[in-house]
């Protein structure tokens, strides 16, 4: 698990290897971003997406499939934006 030094935003573990043929549905990677936490002198967020070790794997973004960014309310479950 990786944090920055509040704990704001929580990275809950790297899945290298995609989806491996699951198919429940569940997200293969997901973040914690407390945003009470988060200094008010920082204004925005910037959500990421990359392809770890890319040029020694050959792979990059285009072969991914089924890549999405949701942000969902932890308390209500309910989905804010994909």
């Amino acid at each position: 698990m990786l944090e920055n030094s509040n704990k704001s935003v929580i990275h809950h573990g790297d899945n290298l290897t995609g989806n491996d043929g699951d198919t429940d549905g569940d997200d293969d990677e997901n973040i914690t971003v407390k945003l009470n936490s988060i200094p008010r002198n920082q204004t925005k967020l910037y959500f990421v997406l990359n392809v770890y070790s890319c040029d020694s794997r050959n792979q990059s973004l285009k072969d991914a499939r089924n890549l999405y960014i949701r942000i969902s309310d932890p308390v209500t479950k309910k989905q804010l934006m994909e």
